[in-house]
Parts: structure tokens; sequence; C-alpha cells
């Protein structure tokens, strides 16, 4: 059974780095009994998703000199996860 550090540490990774097969059961297990990770998880995601808002915000207010074309490559690369 994972400890809540560790869990913490992976749920906070997560996006960048996809879980294994072993490491998302140990995980959910974990969460399935430990209310402060649950709460922990709740709010990166609060968090990641008040992040993109601003973010979107922010491209939808700035000045666009680069191409439709070339903001959608960026767009693209952005959303490609890294190995």
């Amino acid at each position: 059974m994972l400890k809540c550090r560790e869990v913490t540490r992976l749920l906070t990774l997560e996006t960048e780095q996809p879980l294994n097969a072993y490491r998302q059961v140990a995980v959910t297990l974990h969460l399935a009994i430990c209310h402060n990770c649950r709460r922990h998880r709740r709010q990166l995601r609060q968090m990641r998703d008040w992040l993109d808002q601003e973010a979107q915000h922010e491209v939808a207010q700035a000045d666009h000199t680069l191409s439709a074309e070339a903001r959608q490559r960026i767009a693209e690369q952005l959303k490609t996860p890294k190995k």
C-alpha cells in the first residue's frame, strides 16, 4: 500500500508522467480509503482547470501576431505528452 506522501507526488506528476497500470491500481486503492489524498486530487484538478481557463483567457486577449497555422502547430505540440 502506498503512503500519502507517495500518492500526492504521483498525483502531482500525473499530467506529465502517466502512471503505469500497477501504480494506477495502487493509487486508486489508496484514494478509496484516504480522504486527504482525495481532497488533494480534487484541489490539483481544480488548479489545473483554473490555469487552463486563465491561459485561454490570455490567448483570447493577446495581440495575435502569429498566423493561425502557427498557433495551431504550437497548440498541437502543447497537447502532445512528453516522453
